[in-house]
């Protein structure tokens, strides 16, 4: 295996750390302002591309070598470079379905947390506005009984 497809399974593993990286920031609900739809979605997609690119390098270092004049020599090279060449693109497919669902998960979960969230403030709101008018009926109530006492102490 040569140094380009050292270099593109390198590539995959650097988008494989910075996706979960980023994942985990949308999972995690204080650093959830730094949301970018677009990187987010082009996750799964990424990969798949990388993976189509290590499949061309591989063919290329496969075929770099390869000698027209003694095919039955060329032929080992060539097959270590398609060998590295489909090895790349079924990790591409592997890491694009599964970083695929998994931020299909996160985004429904973080949604949904959302939603409970906002119920939970509209539950406080509702107990918070029954307490104000609660206290604003005692007040009257109150006012309403010493201006009776006072028209009373009048008399």
């Amino acid at each position: 295996m040569n140094f380009i497809s050292w270099f593109t399974y390198a590539l995959m593993a650097a988008w494989a750390l910075f996706s979960l990286y980023y994942i985990y920031n949308i999972w995690n609900i204080k650093k959830r302002k730094k949301f970018v739809p677009y990187i987010y979605n082009s996750i799964p997609s990424v990969f798949t591309t990388l993976g189509i690119l290590g499949t061309f390098i591989g063919i290329y270092a496969g075929l770099q070598n390869f000698d027209v004049n003694n095919i039955s020599a060329s032929i080992p090279q060539l097959l270590l470079g398609l060998k590295s060449a489909f090895l790349t693109s079924i990790i591409g497919i592997i890491l694009s379905l599964i970083f695929g669902k998994l931020s299909q998960i996160v985004l429904n979960n973080v949604a949904q947390k959302e939603k409970e969230s906002k119920k939970q403030d509209d539950i406080s709101i509702n107990f918070l506005e029954d307490s104000l008018n609660k206290h604003y009926h005692n007040q009257m109530r109150i006012i309403e009984l010493l201006e009776a006492l006072n028209s009373n102490s009048k008399k």
